[in-house]
Order: C-alpha cells, then sequence, then structure tokens
C-alpha cells in the first residue's frame, strides 16, 4: 500500500539546503511529503498530529511553526506578515509542485519560508502554532497556542554580527534580504490586487530592520523593481516548464514522448505546463493566439516548427528525431539559447557544424516498462512495428538523384552526409575540399534519394527474412503494398497504437528495429523492445556499439552483410536460455539507462 506521507527529518542547517530537500522530492513516491526540523520534533509525532486532526482530508499544506499568529487557514498574505516565523515542519501535497515548483536552489537563505508563501499562494496552508520546551524539543502536544516565545534571532536565522569580517557580514546581509526583496516582488501584484501590498510589505520593512538590513533590503528592493531581468534570473529557478504537446503526427508519438516527460518532471518536483491541460493551466485568447506565462524556466518541443519558440525568453529545448537534411529550412539563424536534443550523435555535429547551433547534443527519446519483461508467452518470433515505406519511385528520381541513390545503395554502413563526400570526391576528381554549403545544398538536391534509399533497405531486411523461412509480424494497411514470392511468412495485422505495441513486444521473442538511416542513433523502438522482455534485433549504429555487445544485451547486424542476418536469428530461435539471458540483461540495462525518468534527470542536468 502507498504511504501517504514521508517525511525528512533535518537539522537546522538542512533546513535550508535546497538541494537535499528537492532530492528527497523526486525520491519519495508518497502522496505528502513533510520537512521536519529534528531538533524540535520528528516524523512520527507529526504523523500522529495529523492523523489525530485528519488536516490531509480538507488541506494540501500544513504548516507547525512558531511565530505564526494565530495559525489555522493562512493564505500568501497571512504567511507574508510573519517573516519571523519559524517552521518545526511543512507537509505538503506533492501534486501540488506541478503548480508551486519545489524549493529554490539559488536562494541561499529562508527558502522555506519563500517556498512556504509559493504553496499558500496557491492552496490554502492550515497553520499550527508550536513553541519549543525547556530542552529545545517540541512537546508532544505541538498544536498547543499558548506559550509561544518571541522567535530569537538565532533561531530565525539572522547573521551573528560579533564575529567575521565587514564585507562578509554585508554579503550575508544582502543574501538574507534578496530573500525577502524577492518573495515581495514575486507576490506584489497579488497582493496589490487585493489592497493589503503596504500592509505586507510594511511589515517585512519591519523585519528587516529588525535583522539589521533594511538598507540591504532597499538596495536589492530597487534592483528587483527597476530590472524585471534581475527578478526574472531568480523566479526562473522555480518556474514552469512548458511543453508543447503537439498533434498526432507519427502515431502520436511525440505527443507520448511529451506527455512521459512532463509526468517524470512532474514527479521530481518541477512546475510544469502543457497545452494539453495534463498539468498546469494553459490558456488561449480569443484571438487564437497563445497565452504565454511571463517567465518560464524553458520550453520544450518536438520536432515542430519554431516560429512559436522565438516569441519566448527563456531556454528553448527542441527534440529532434529525424534526419536534419530534410528540414534545412528549420535551423537557420536560430538563437543560442536553442538546445537541439538529437536522438543520433551525427544528427547533432551536423546542427552543430553547419548552422551554428552550440547546444546541439545527443539526447536520446526513452522506453516505457508496460510490465511485460517476465512474460513468457511469446507467440510471436519476430515482430516489426513500422509502417511500410517504399512510397519513392525510383524512376521519378532526377539523374543527380538516381546516381547517388544507386551510390548508397553500395555503401550502406555510412551516413548521408559522409556519403555525399565520397560521392562528390569519386564523381568529380576534386576530393574532399568543399565546403560546408556545398555539401549542404548538394544533399537538399539528393534528399528524395536518401528516402529512397532507406526504403530500399527496410524492404530488404524483412524480404532476407521471410525469404529464410523465418515468420515476421508486421502492423498497417501499408504492409498490403508489400509484395514478395516469400510474402506467406510476413503476417499482416492491422495498425495498432504505442500502448498496443508495448503489448505486442511483450509477447514476441524477437523485436526488430530498423534505423531510418540513423547511423549514430539510438531511438525509443530500441529501448521499447528492451524493456519488454523481447531481444532487440537491430541494423547497427555508432551509438550500439559504443554501449552494447553485440549478442549480449541485443543482436546487431549491418546493412551490407544481410546474408548473415538469417542465421543470427534463428540461432537465438533455437536456444531459449540465450534468448532469456539476453532479454534479462537488456531489461536491467534498460531500466537503468532508457526510461523517461532517467531523461527527465539528465534534462535538468543540461546546462
Amino acid at each position: 500500500m502507498k504511504e501517504i506521507l514521508d517525511f525528512l527529518e533535518l537539522d537546522r542547517e538542512q533546513m535550508e539546503d535546497a538541494f537535499l530537500k528537492n532530492d528527497f522530492i523526486g525520491r519519495t513516491t508518497s502522496s505528502y511529503f513533510a520537512m521536519i526540523d529534528k531538533t524540535v520534533t520528528n516524523g512520527l509525532q507529526v504523523k500522529e498530529i495529523l492523523e489525530e486532526i485528519k488536516l490531509l482530508s480538507e488541506y494540501q499544506a500544513v504548516l507547525f511553526g512558531e511565530n505564526i499568529g494565530e495559525g489555522g487557514s493562512m493564505d500568501v498574505a497571512a504567511v507574508m506578515r510573519h517573516p519571523q516565523m519559524r517552521i518545526y515542519a511543512l507537509v505538503v501535497k506533492k501534486s501540488l509542485l506541478e503548480w508551486t515548483g519545489s524549493f529554490h536552489e539559488t536562494l541561499q537563505a529562508y527558502n522555506m519560508y519563500e517556498f512556504l508563501c509559493r504553496v499558500a499562494a496557491e492552496t490554502a496552508v492550515y497553520g499550527i502554532p508550536c513553541a519549543e520546551d525547556d530542552n529545545g524539543t517540541a512537546p508532544k502536544d505541538i498544536c498547543d497556542e499558548t506559550d509561544q516565545t518571541e522567535g530569537s534571532k538565532e533561531l530565525c536565522g539572522v547573521i551573528d554580527q560579533t564575529g567575521g569580517d565587514r564585507e562578509s557580514v554585508r554579503k550575508e546581509k544582502i543574501t538574507v534580504a534578496r530573500t525577502f526583496a524577492y518573495v515581495a516582488r514575486l507576490h506584489m501584484v497579488r497582493l496589490k490586487a487585493e489592497g493589503i501590498l503596504d500592509k505586507v510589505f510594511s511589515r517585512l520593512i519591519d523585519y528587516m530592520a529588525e535583522l539589521d538590513c533594511s538598507q540591504e533590503f532597499s538596495d536589492v528592493m530597487g534592483v528587483m523593481l527597476d530590472s524585471f531581468a534581475e527578478f526574472e534570473k531568480l523566479a526562473r529557478n522555480t518556474a514552469p516548464y512548458l511543453i508543447l504537446v503537439g498533434d498526432e503526427t507519427c502515431y502520436s508519438v511525440p505527443k507520448r514522448f511529451a506527455a512521459a516527460l512532463s509526468d517524470e518532471l512532474a514527479d521530481l518536483g518541477q512546475a510544469v505546463i502543457t497545452t494539453d491541460g495534463r498539468h498546469g493551466e494553459w490558456h488561449t485568447g480569443e484571438d487564437s493566439n497563445i497565452a504565454i506565462p511571463p517567465i518560464l524556466k524553458g520550453v520544450v518541443g518536438w520536432q515542430m516548427k519554431l516560429d512559436i519558440f522565438r516569441r519566448m525568453a527563456c531556454p528553448k529545448y527542441q527534440f529532434w528525431f529525424d534526419n536534419p537534411i530534410f528540414y534545412n529550412e528549420m535551423f537557420y539563424d536560430l538563437p543560442k539559447e536553442y538546445y537541439i536534443l538529437s536522438q543520433d550523435a551525427d544528427y547533432a555535429d551536423y546542427i552543430k557544424r553547419y548552422y551554428g547551433i552550440e547546444n546541439a547534443i545527443q539526447f536520446p527519446p526513452a522506453g516505457e516498462d508496460a510490465g511485460y519483461a517476465g512474460n513468457q508467452d511469446r507467440p510471436y518470433d519476430v515482430v516489426f512495428v513500422g509502417s511500410y515505406r517504399n512510397q519513392w519511385d525510383v524512376d521519378e528520381l532526377t539523374d543527380e538523384e538516381r546516381e547517388f541513390y544507386e551510390y548508397m545503395k553500395c555503401h550502406p554502413d555510412v551516413n548521408f552526409e559522409e556519403g555525399c563526400r565520397q560521392y562528390l570526391a569519386d564523381h568529380t576528381h576534386i576530393g574532399e575540399s568543399y565546403d560546408s554549403n556545398h555539401i549542404r545544398n548538394s544533399l537538399e538536391r539528393v534528399k528524395n534519394a536518401c528516402r529512397a534509399v532507406t526504403s530500399f533497405y527496410r524492404d530488404a531486411v524483412i524480404e532476407t527474412l521471410i525469404a529464410a523461412g523465418i515468420n515476421v509480424h508486421v502492423y498497417g494497411d501499408t504492409w498490403q503494398n508489400f509484395h514478395s514470392e516469400y510474402e506467406t511468412n510476413l503476417i499482416r495485422h492491422p495498425e495498432v497504437s504505442v500502448e498496443e505495441s508495448l503489448e505486442i513486444f511483450g509477447h514476441a521473442k524477437i523485436g526488430l528495429n530498423i534505423m531510418s538511416w540513423h547511423k549514430a542513433g539510438m531511438t525509443e523502438r530500441i529501448a521499447n523492445i528492451m524493456l519488454s522482455g523481447a531481444v532487440c534485433l537491430s541494423d547497427e549504429s555508432s551509438y550500439l556499439r559504443e554501449h552494447y555487445t553485440d549478442g549480449e544485451e541485443m543482436v546487431l547486424f549491418r546493412l551490407s552483410e544481410l546474408s548473415i542476418l538469417p542465421r543470427k536469428v534463428l540461432g537465438l530461435l533455437q536456444d531459449e536460455d540465450l534468448r532469456r539471458r539476453m532479454a534479462e540483461k537488456a531489461y536491467e540495462r534498460a531500466r537503468k539507462e532508457h526510461t523517461w525518468r532517467k531523461r527527465a534527470e539528465e534534462f535538468l542536468a543540461l546546462k
């Protein structure tokens, strides 16, 4: 049974460690989490009290603290009027973080208080006044509203001005003042609309005077008001990611990626907004123009047109799957803050060199564990979940396209850029002295040949397998256009959804992957096959050769050596023990390296 509350007990210094607290949030699976000052109370005591008064059935956040006034239901104004409070325990519903974000990792003082203000801006916080006993620990009756003390300056985290040099003291004062100035600036519009800005602001000024930080607070507040950029720099730390979900293109695969990434980011404590309403709140105006939130931590797209990206002043992340030679117009004149996250290292390198996008990096999509890894019912020998693609009539290619098509048919183990260089060198006798514009323009002219040769080899792989008597299960109406004298070994099925494809892999011995000429790539199909408990059979790429061993976690083959492919497949089908061992190794690797949880963690680590 899932625990409703998980807690982290911290000493007073750790209570202000945002990284420690956010790490805990990312690991807990409970509905609620609690940060607890173990010098005054403990998790069991807090749980006992919550069970007695049953607050979690009504409130998404509960505060145990000293100097919080009368307590009860508190909004953001009520919290802000008590900057001197000392938090003993803060209990928050984890799902609330998709709106608020987690603890601020840039502010180095009072981040518990700053986080509480954000929570209170979204939902009512129930405050329980508390006081320490003579031994420095909270009494069992922690919710006793009497006998509260004036919070000592030590407990409030005030700077000790008796030690250290003057410059150190000044820097510490600025650190404290920055948090309170930021809190005031962040909630200013709301407080002004409610007509209580002056009252709340006056209380903050008084508290800054108590801490002898008046000048520092005034200086930092002035900067925050005069420079939106300075405020935005801080606000972005807990601002939401905007994830553009996209449409039903490519069997809704990118849409599913968006859902998986947004779910994992939210579970890691990130604020998230999705355009399909899955997370956060998304508005469109009456004129159908998208209403963009004023501050975003980043915007994420999935191989979509970039016009909307240009309107957003934040880091931009574009997941990219296909060969960029087919989308030249998408990459011109992009600002430096763009990240192009490609499943293929060669594509990332191409985008970086030819378009000057420094943050073009390999960042493969991930797979989904649908729970089939241990399934022993596997009636399908080989399955291929992909469309039939021989839609390019070679007779309609231009002479230049036809020549390049025939050349690449004879050189199927190199990417199109390298193939173009070799082709030009072989046919013009100039060597490899062409500049990038010449190569890019040449590829633009022969891109139909690139599509055609990709389709040719997809056919060739299937033909090789069924000609050897191996049953291959394929899905979708497009396979009605595939014809072969061996097609009795091609078992056609109706088109399937992504969800259904996971079940199919879960009932297959071997899942076939045929790269769309991704010579340095890693695809979600490979990850899904590995996570399903089937053995992945794929044409090789430099990524797969570097990270996996043929015959250990998967079976690899070369397009230039298709004649040995049937022997590899038949050997695997005839050795059940080998197949199971290989599938188990692959599953363990993929579970650690190729889930969307892992990708979300890697995404947050991008700098």
